[in-house]
């Protein structure tokens, strides 16, 4: 977002807010009329663990419209007032959300606990990937950090520390849940080590932006993605006739996409070399329809190693 754009709507806000100095500070910051505390959240794996880990004492809240790209994501005045009135505020990173840092500072955020995602996760940094031209390329770290299983542990117990520092009375049921969270990240997981093992082909390639390197990492693949950390970055003719040529190299009968991001590098590449379409879900938001069903960041882990056992002829 642009320092003009933001300044714009910091304008706005002290219009309609009544001629208050910027961000006003909500009066019930560390005083809890009730047993929960409201965390607001940036992307939807920052959502699904706040309301998982913080249970009946947390009101979580998505800023990211269900279907919205979190590369195209820039805050309205109401987000910006339900960032100031937030008791918890969870962001994934400067890398992500470049306009945290200017929102913040123009806010009086009193008691409000901020948690930046990325503060204690490894941050993948190949510059090669970057699309310097972007001014959504987040610096230059791959800010898809949740599929990482070493960062999504840390940031799930970052989010319950959090929730602790908020309702210390009740630390051990929200350590409770912390702990079982993160076991279930730790069971499908493992179930990922095991599962992508033995598979005929280890070279995952993608039709969108790229977003499964920390998964690639994890677990031992080569990944290769037709754009940059930003799906703005639009690939050369040259770069798809080199996935062409991995395709049919690696004999590959997959390439995969993502249901947010446009198919038709994949569908293009699909009907060149004969391969199928799967869908890979980098699970920074969900569409409408499984935000009404009630889609959790782990069932979006459990059906990528569904589409990726498929995809690599996994035994």
């Amino acid at each position: 977002m642009s320092n003009s754009r933001i300044i714009f709507i910091l304008a706005f806000i002290v219009i309609i807010g009544g001629g208050f100095i910027l961000f006003p500070k909500a009066t019930h910051h560390g005083e809890h009329a009730s047993d929960t505390v409201s965390v607001v959240t940036t992307l939807f794996p920052l959502y699904d663990m706040a309301r998982e880990i913080g249970g009946d004492y947390a009101n979580a809240t998505l800023l990211l419209p269900p279907g919205m790209s979190p590369h195209s994501y820039e805050p309205t005045p109401s987000d910006m007032l339900a960032i100031a009135d937030a008791d918890i505020f969870v962001y994934t990173g400067p890398f992500m959300e470049p306009w945290v840092e200017d929102i913040l500072a123009g806010m009086d955020t009193g008691s409000m606990i901020i948690v930046d995602a990325s503060a204690h996760a490894d941050i993948h940094t190949e510059e090669e990937h970057a699309d310097e031209a972007d001014d959504h390329d987040h610096e230059t770290g791959d800010p898809h950090i949740w599929l990482s299983p070493h960062n999504a542990r840390i940031i799930a117990h970052d989010i319950g520390a959090a929730l602790v520092q908020s309702l210390s009375q009740y630390t051990s049921d929200i350590e409770n849940a912390r702990d079982t969270y993160v076991a279930t990240l730790d069971t499908i997981f493992e179930a990922y080590d095991t599962g992508l093992a033995q598979c005929e082909t280890r070279t995952l390639v993608y039709g969108g932006h790229y977003a499964f390197g920390y998964i690639a990492e994890a677990f031992d693949l080569e990944y290769i993605a037709a754009q940059g950390y930003s799906p703005n970055a639009e690939p050369s003719a040259q770069d798809l006739a080199t996935l062409s040529d991995i395709i049919e190299r690696e004999s590959a009968t997959a390439i995969f996409t993502s249901e947010l991001e446009s198919p038709i590098i994949a569908e293009t590449l699909a009907r060149e070399t004969g391969v199928n379409v799967l869908l890979l879900n980098p699970a920074g938001n969900i569409g409408k329809d499984a935000h009404d069903a009630g889609i959790t960041f782990i069932d979006i882990l459990k059906s990528n190693l569904t589409a990726l056992h498929e995809g690599l002829r996994c035994e």
